[in-house]
């Protein structure tokens, strides 16, 4: 059956052809023999396609082939093999793909993306030497995102910080992300210099989901009062994921004048969120242990909506969390207490 699939693999009708891909696909490891084979076929489509089926069933086991087709002459069928490469290939095999780097140098950001997908040793130096000697902006690109995916040294981390300041606007937000994968594999806190502060708030106020996230994960330990105002993005407010972030940032916050600022910018815009109730003790110990007391005008035009959230909610800590509220911050709670009870009832 799977010899007659084969040969409407290399038909040249397109219907034969996609037909084949279907059956390959569904029959899974079953195939793989015979694509194994195409991979050799004299019709560099064949072979091309033949990569890409073997890379998408994910055949480690055909790497030997793969790596033979890194001599053939068709540049497509070499781009697909070089993308197989980074999806089939391990620790032991980069070194393939490090020497076909200036070989092909219409292939060289594919060669450096499939590098960085398999890792190991000494990719994270080889990527890093490129980077140093690379003034085309697109070919930068794809370099900080290599060295975001391997790079664990403070070398290649403080690099980054030192070029973020001096780069082209583009690939500003593409050297923020490497910096927080960076200093995140690493586990490393550092300081927040006024330069690169100034570049995550220009990436507080994009609408770009992935941008935000990371530039509240640089800022979130670190937060001052100047960066309160950069929190009330419309699209950072209406999203969940990055709300939920907002909410871990201020249970994290030490600073009391920080804290209160930031509690009062963004409390309505998360108080309905469900993951509220999981914070809402953390929350409430902070305000207890900053002291924050019934002169606090602040506090007074939330606690209403704290308490209302509270009671309306079937919450395991709903009791726990009315208790801290009604003997922290007496007296103004009796009389919301019975106002809510009542429109409860």
């Amino acid at each position: 059956m799977l010899s007659e699939v084969s040969k409407h693999f290399i038909s040249k009708v397109l219907k034969d052809r996609n037909l084949s891909i279907d059956i390959f696909i569904l029959l899974q490891n079953h195939s793989r023999p015979f694509l194994e084979a195409l991979i050799k076929n004299e019709d560099k489509d064949v072979r091309k396609v033949a990569v890409e089926l073997i890379t998408t069933l994910n055949y480690t086991e055909s790497l030997p082939h793969i790596i033979d087709l890194l001599e053939d002459k068709d540049e497509n069928v070499l781009y697909s093999t070089i993308e197989a490469m980074g999806k089939l290939a391990t620790y032991s095999e980069v070194y393939l793909l490090f020497e076909l780097y200036n070989k092909y140098p219409q292939f060289q950001n594919i060669i450096v993306g499939a590098i960085s997908e398999i890792g190991g040793e000494n990719t994270e130096d080889f990527i890093f030497e490129i980077f140093l000697k690379t003034e085309d902006v697109f070919s930068k690109m794809s370099l900080i995102q290599a060295l975001a995916k391997v790079g664990e040294s403070e070398q290649v981390l403080f690099k980054f910080v030192e070029e973020i300041q001096v780069a082209e606007e583009e690939l500003r937000p593409i050297y923020l992300k490497g910096i927080y994968q960076i200093a995140n594999r690493m586990n490393l806190d550092f300081e927040l210099t006024d330069e690169l502060r100034s570049i995550i708030y220009q990436s507080l106020l994009q609408n770009d989901e992935e941008y935000l996230l990371v530039a509240l994960n640089l800022l979130c330990k670190h937060i001052i009062l100047d960066d309160v105002s950069y929190f009330q993005n419309k699209f950072l407010i209406k999203n969940d994921e990055l709300r939920n972030k907002l909410i871990v940032c201020l249970c994290e916050i030490e600073d009391k004048d920080v804290y209160l600022k930031l509690f009062d910018a963004i409390i309505d815009n998360i108080i309905e969120l469900y993951s509220f109730e999981y914070f809402i003790l953390e929350i409430l110990t902070k305000i207890k242990m900053f002291e924050i007391n019934d002169d606090i005008i602040l506090f007074n035009n939330n606690l209403e909506n704290l308490i209302r959230f509270l009671k309306s909610n079937n919450k395991i800590d709903s009791e726990l969390g009315l208790n801290i509220i009604k003997k922290e911050f007496e007296p103004q709670t009796k009389e919301l207490l019975g106002k809510i009870s009542k429109e409860n009832n």
